[in-house]
This record gives structure tokens, C-alpha cells and sequence, in this order.
């Protein structure tokens, strides 16, 4: 199964991986990990729903902006 491509500005539920000073990891419903910054504050297992904003690039994650809590698993 590969990787299902959004497009900027596309919605999709996703949950926090873990998380560092600068913001989330998350791993959306496509199954491509993405970081959000300024989200740094979230627990592992939070759902969110989250918004595309860049696509991956080589080394680089998808960026995307936490739109919503879905879940918080704190």
C-alpha cells in the first residue's frame, strides 16, 4: 500500500507520535510522518486533525498545522 498523496491545504486525522521543544511529530492517516510546529505541548496518542501545508522533500517531513484536538490522551 503506498503512501496516498494530499494536497496543500487538504484535512486528514492523524496522532502524535512524540514530541520536542519546537513542536509534534504526527503520523497522519496517509501513513507519511509530518511535524507541527508550536505544537510541542501534546501528548504521545493525542488525535488531532491537521492540515497539510508543504509536501515532503528528500530528508525533510510534510509540514502541517494542527487544526483541532480530536482526542487528548493526557
Amino acid at each position: 500500500m503506498g503512501v496516498q498523496e494530499f494536497e496543500r491545504f487538504s484535512e486528514c486525522e492523524g496522532g502524535v507520535l512524540e514530541c520536542c521543544r519546537k513542536g509534534a511529530f504526527i503520523m497522519p492517516e496517509n501513513g507519511e510522518k509530518a511535524f507541527a510546529y508550536k505544537f510541542g505541548n501534546l501528548s504521545s496518542g493525542t488525535r488531532v486533525i491537521c492540515s497539510f501545508l508543504k509536501p515532503a522533500c528528500g530528508d525533510l517531513l510534510a509540514r502541517v498545522s494542527v487544526d483541532s484536538v480530536v482526542y487528548d490522551a493526557a
